[in-house]
């Protein structure tokens, strides 16, 4: 007797709910608001989980971003090991972002946003596609199948 076929279904993707013109993110039960600057780079703020059994979203935490990156030199000889190149404070993460590219930096299905800053001379700068918005399907989390006397259901589950 052999076993059942296996029938592999998958949610439509994306699950994302994007609402342009706000910055306001869901996705599976998160809610969070995308924010861009010249200094960090993507800041995420007012972060929530929604919580099934009392029917409310939970705030996970305020407002992350990188504070700083520190690139030690590689150079073995005095004084190379002692210096560091904060990179956030001197130069700032958002102004040396570079434009992202389908297949090449993000795959999956994909939203990008872009960003407005201001130059050093208070100009209006749009930097196109610096953050993606990504949901990938990484193929089978689970499987469980009946055994091969038996004609039981068969139960997968993506990721």
């Amino acid at each position: 007797m052999r076993p059942p076929p296996l029938t592999l279904a998958r949610a439509s993707l994306p699950r994302a709910q994007l609402t342009p013109p706000s910055l306001a993110r869901r996705w599976q039960g998160w809610k969070a608001h995308i924010g861009y600057n010249f200094r960090e780079g993507i800041v995420l703020s007012t972060v929530q989980y929604f919580d099934r059994d009392e029917q409310r979203y939970r705030p996970i935490f305020y407002r992350t971003s990188f504070a700083e990156m520190v690139v030690p030199y590689g150079a073995p000889e005095w004084p190379h090991p002692r210096k560091f190149a904060f990179d956030v404070g001197e130069y700032g993460l958002g102004m040396m972002a570079n434009s992202l590219e389908l297949g090449c930096d993000c795959k999956g299905s994909i939203h990008y946003l872009d960003s407005e800053l201001s130059n050093h001379a208070g100009k209006p700068v749009t930097l196109k596609n610096v953050v993606c918005i990504h949901e990938e399907d990484d193929g089978l989390l689970w499987k469980v199948r009946a055994p091969p006397l038996l004609s039981g259901p068969s139960s997968v589950c993506g990721s």
